[in-house]
This record gives C-alpha cells, structure tokens and sequence, in this order.
C-alpha cells in the first residue's frame, strides 16, 4: 500500500541523499553499490544496549528511504537499505563498516550515531573513498583534515559551546555556573567557551 507520505522532489535532492549527488555522476561508473536499477545505502546505529533509543536515526531515515523507492527511486534506482546494530560500541562499529563496504559493497554511508563510533570508521571510509553524510556528531575531529568524501551536518560543539555560554551569561546574566561532566568532547568545548567569557568578565564556574 503506498506511503501517504509524499517527498518534494526539491527536497529529496536535498542532504540525505544528493549532497552527494555531483560525486556519483564522477564516480558512480567505478564503484560498487551503484547501478542502473540499484543504490546501496547503509548506517550504523546502536539498536540494541544501553544508547538504543538513539537507533530511531537509523530506522527513521530507512522510512524516508522507502517513501523515495514508493515515488519511482532515484532517476529509476531503487535504493537498497542496510542498518548495522553496533550498539554504540567502536569495535563492533568497525566490524560492521567493514562486512557492509567488503562484502555488501555499499556504495555510501548516511548518519551513523556517535562521535567515537564514528572515529572508529573515519580512516577507513576515507581510505575506501566512500561517500559518508550528516553523522550524528558535531566533534571537530570528522573535518580536519578536510575529506572530500565526506559531508557533515551538525553544529560543531565548539560553535554550540559559544552560542549556549554567550546565552546564558550576556542574555540571562548568570553570574554562577555549573558544569556535568557527562560527554567528555562537549564537556571540554563548553568548559573552553566559559573559560574564554570568565577572562572577559566576573564570572564563577563550579565544576
């Protein structure tokens, strides 16, 4: 039965699929996972464990994916979906990259939840020259060195650092604030931004 969902075309050509679009006219012709009636497309994301609730990524952008094969596909191509449970878990992130690019010849990655998940991949996926968008991350570390294969989506935490301790010390006036370690590359990047703020005015931090 088809999708009551329809997608815009102006808006399926947009991040989730054809930010890579200019690269697969280049590089299609050479590369696996990519043909005349099929594109495969894969993501990791913990399904299972502890983080599991963040797996909704994963299986929210495989209903967009079918709303697209529901409207015809991409220029005709039906776009074939794979989801890796790595339960937010590095080593079984790697694993799992690996099974899909060796043996499932994935053609490009979307998302993917996590910053050392993500890490764990990044060498490789470049090594392999494989199309990687919108991980789920804002860490600088995925944008330096530049890759060419690669296309972020989030605010990087240090810019989000800045904007949030600006926020609260220039708009609410806060004088006194207090710090969670919970994530160790945001804790560090807000903790730099209040840093900077405290040289510029009176302000206690309490860790």
């Amino acid at each position: 039965m088809p999708s009551r969902l329809t997608v815009p075309r102006v808006l399926w050509r947009r991040p989730v699929i054809a930010s890579t679009s200019s690269r697969i006219r280049a590089d299609a012709a050479a590369r696996p996972g990519f043909d005349d009636k099929e594109i495969r497309i894969a993501q990791w994301g913990p399904q299972t464990g502890p983080a599991a609730p963040w797996g909704s990524v994963a299986r929210g952008s495989g209903l967009l994916f079918n709303v697209v094969n529901e409207q015809g596909g991409i220029h005709g191509r039906m776009i074939k979906y794979f989801i890796r449970d790595d339960q937010y878990n590095p080593s079984q992130t790697m694993a799992a990259v690996r099974d899909l690019v060796d043996r499932q010849g994935v053609f490009a990655f979307v998302g993917g939840v996590g910053t050392a998940p993500g890490l764990a991949v990044r060498d490789y996926l470049r090594q392999k020259k494989i199309i990687w968008t919108a991980v789920c991350t804002g860490a600088k570390g995925f944008y330096e060195p530049h890759n060419p294969y690669f296309w972020g989506m989030w605010v990087l935490y240090e810019d989000d650092g800045s904007i949030i301790a600006k926020f609260l010390v220039e708009k609410k006036k806060f004088k006194k604030i207090t710090l969670f370690r919970i994530y160790r590359i945001i804790y560090h990047s807000f903790h730099l931004q209040l840093f900077i703020l405290k040289m510029e005015m009176e302000l206690a931090i309490i860790i």
